[in-house]
């Protein structure tokens, strides 16, 4: 379950606990988990030479876009092309790194296994010590930061970057470049992860310079303070046990946790786009603007509508899950150990249903109810958009009447 929903809570070593067979299944489980089960149906009825149908792709269109104007076709395509690049990339940059340390055959295998572990965001480590011994090589972090990254913002992200480069070359040396404008929701995507990801990193170096960073080399903890942040959003990757983090970096990461990453990508939580039109709205309702405006763009209703009902949901599956989490943990010894009941089981829910697989060391302690509670919230955060897809993807029928207006009070 943790594999194929990409989130990386474990409980045991998968260094120690798995044969390198068993270590091949799970990285297969994460690619599987990374593209899609609807994305993975479709590609091989396409391979067989079958139509999809009305209502297929309606699903993917729903999932993976806002627009109605993409071809499934090159779509599901383009999709498979950057998984399979930023991959092979990410594993070659591994191997080159690490070879004269490990040996050509151990740097390609664990290369490439953290390398597809990081570009889908699963956060599981075919090392014993998950990426410890990693922690002051700045050119190892750098390749796990860009991985994480890109595959947080999202294929559509990736494919418009792309187009517009390859705008941008076949037009180098004209006397006048045509203006490259950008999609609304990719200006989106990038203005909230780049936001995210320097307020975090600036947060968590300021909080834990005398804490868990204390004794490091400044530009060691630069580096940390951005991967932890990088990670946090959805990869689950730690160079630090979380638990030696103070309580203000944890709220920090569960924030972030929370929000997740972008649509259309290896990311979880409620997305970056749904918590900007959500900030939108609270602006234009703060400056008495009735439609809401962002980034100099109107929102549709519709569209609020969803970003507000993504949110109830998530929060009334989260407070569901604590409820029976505190109920089935609260005594249990790994509360005790961890110092206190409430937080590190908090933690727990939110980095489950935000498929990011951080953890304040818990995991392995918990019941089997407890278990099997993180498992349903792990499945819930991963289908949840495909959920959402199948659900819209229905005929919608119009009712015959309304029913008469009230209002009442609110705040």
């Amino acid at each position: 379950t943790s594999a194929t929903c990409l989130t990386g809570l474990l409980t045991v070593n998968v260094a120690e606990s798995f044969t390198t067979f068993g270590q091949v299944v799970i990285m297969v489980l994460i690619e599987l988990g990374a593209i899609g089960i609807i994305t993975v149906s479709t590609g091989f009825a396409l391979m067989l030479g079958k139509s999809i149908s009305i209502t297929q792709s309606s699903m993917i269109h729903d999932t993976f876009t806002a627009s109605n104007n993409i071809d499934v076709r090159k779509l599901l395509k383009s999709v498979l092309i950057f998984l399979f690049t930023f991959e092979l990339a990410g594993a070659l940059a591994f191997a080159v790194l690490w070879a004269p340390e490990q040996g050509i055959q151990s740097a390609l295998f664990h290369g490439a296994f953290l390398s597809i572990s990081a570009f889908c965001n699963a956060g599981i480590s075919s090392y014993t010590d998950g990426l410890a011994g990693y922690m002051e090589d700045i050119p190892t972090m750098t390749v796990f930061i860009i991985l994480i990254v890109a595959g947080g913002i999202g294929f559509l992200t990736i494919a418009e970057t792309h187009d517009r480069a390859k705008m941008r070359l076949a037009n180098t040396g004209s006397p006048v470049h045509p203006r490259t404008n950008w999609s609304f929701q990719t200006r989106i995507v990038f203005f909230v992860t780049a936001v995210s990801l320097l307020v975090g990193s600036v947060l968590l170096f300021v909080l834990e310079y005398t804490g868990a960073h204390k004794g490091m080399p400044v530009m060691t903890q630069v580096m940390s303070s951005l991967f932890h942040i990088a990670s946090s959003r959805t990869a689950g990757f730690a160079t630090i046990d979380i638990a030696a983090y103070g309580a203000p970096t944890v709220y920090i990461f569960m924030i972030l946790m929370f929000i997740g990453g972008a649509p259309v990508s290896t990311a979880g939580g409620i997305k970056v786009t749904t918590f900007a039109l959500l900030g939108g709205m609270a602006m234009s309702r703060f400056k008495g603007v009735s439609n809401v405006q962002l980034l100099n763009r109107s929102v549709p209703e519709e569209v609020i509508s969803r970003a507000i009902s993504i949110v109830f949901i998530a929060i009334t599956v989260l407070v569901v899950a604590m409820f029976v989490l505190l109920m089935t943990e609260s005594t249990h010894v790994a509360a005790r150990e961890a110092g206190s009941g409430f937080l590190p089981i908090l933690f727990e829910a939110v980095s489950a249903f935000g498929t990011v697989g951080l953890s304040l060391g818990i995991t392995p302690k918990l019941t089997v109810g407890g278990k099997i509670v993180i498992m349903l919230l792990m499945l819930l955060g991963r289908l949840g958009p495909l959920t959402i897809a199948m659900a819209v993807a229905g005929e919608k029928g119009r009712s015959s009447y309304r029913y008469a207006e009230e209002t009442m009070m609110v705040g």
